[in-house]
């Protein structure tokens, strides 16, 4: 990593630190944090949810994808695939390219529905605490 990106990073943390420390709603917060995170990465879509900590269930959901028209096939899917499920991440972020060796296919949600809208990688972030996971963020290139 270049030391220019490594700056870009550390500026960008210290933004979404002092946004969480901001006191903003959580629709207006996720907003706020996903313009400092495009910055500093490309993504085309997103979707980040509110999870129930003790069932994972999504809630309050905040998205931008390109298939709109398809959202209940969408929650469906993402619900039954196994790859890259934030059920299953641990703390951090995973590529659904990288989870699945290249071949997108191997996930459920690509091979149904997003190869028809040129989704070409997802990365997934998961966030828990000790009381669980209470929310997820996938970041969408196309």
């Amino acid at each position: 990593m270049s030391s220019a990106t490594a700056i870009a990073y550390m500026r960008a943390r210290e933004s979404i630190l002092r946004i969480c420390r901001s006191g903003a709603d959580a629709r207006a917060l996720r907003l706020e944090v996903l313009a400092v995170i495009r910055r500093v990465v490309g993504f085309d879509a997103y979707a980040w949810l509110i999870t129930d900590p003790e069932t994972s269930v999504g809630s309050a959901p905040l998205a931008d994808v390109p298939c709109l028209p398809e959202l209940g096939q969408l929650i469906r899917l993402k619900y039954l695939t196994a790859v890259n499920r934030w059920t299953g991440l641990p703390c951090g972020a995973a590529s659904l390219s990288g989870a699945t060796d290249g071949d997108l296919s191997r996930s459920l949600m690509w091979r149904e529905l997003l190869c028809r809208y040129q989704v070409c990688d997802i990365a997934s972030s998961v966030y828990r605490d000790r009381f669980g996971c209470w929310g997820f963020l996938d970041l969408w290139r196309t």
